[in-house]
């Protein structure tokens, strides 16, 4: 196989094992993670270690048909800057989605600030089977509230930077 889909933990638990260097991977065509956030020495590590594999970093729910934004990049994204800053984005939503990062009011907050990623498109779900008070909290005016807080540069990368149930809003900040 030229692919392998992990999660961050399985990724650096298979570059820190003692007999890594073992094995011949250079197969490896494909990586793809999501699931929680790649620490950045587990990526730097895995970028050195597979500098001709492709890295592909998948956000999705289940709510929302699956991959909502995804950032393909391989070593080259480490020769400049603003590369290198995107290391840790969860990339660009896909062409069939629209993404918004909001306030709790629903506003969308101004670029580099921290809010709810919301999306919608039309595999977006309609609801929870059901679960009519849990669909109106997560579905609000066609746009599905994915309970992840997040922020988008100005060339539309989105950067994951919590869930919304961990952080408070103190003095107008997120804490």
């Amino acid at each position: 196989a030229n692919r392998a889909m992990m999660v961050p933990t399985m990724l650096t638990e298979l570059l820190n094992h003692p007999d890594f260097h073992r094995y011949d991977l250079s197969s490896l065509k494909v990586i793809t993670y999501g699931a929680a956030a790649m620490p950045e020495s587990t990526i730097l590590k895995a970028l050195e270690e597979f500098p001709n594999t492709t890295f592909i970093n998948a956000f999705g729910q289940t709510e929302s048909g699956s991959t909502i934004a995804m950032h393909v990049f391989n070593s080259n994204i480490l020769n400049s800057p603003e590369g290198r800053a995107r290391l840790k984005s969860i990339g660009k939503p896909l062409p069939d989605l629209e993404v918004r990062i909001v306030d709790e009011l629903g506003k969308d907050v101004s670029t580099g600030q921290i809010g709810e990623i919301v999306v919608r498109g039309k595999r977006i779900m309609t609801g929870y089977w059901g679960k009519e008070e849990a669909t109106a909290s997560a579905i609000k005016g066609g746009w599905l509230y994915t309970g992840d807080l997040g922020r988008m540069d100005k060339g539309g990368y989105i950067y994951l930077e919590g869930r919304a149930k961990d952080f408070f809003k103190r003095g107008g900040e997120m804490v």
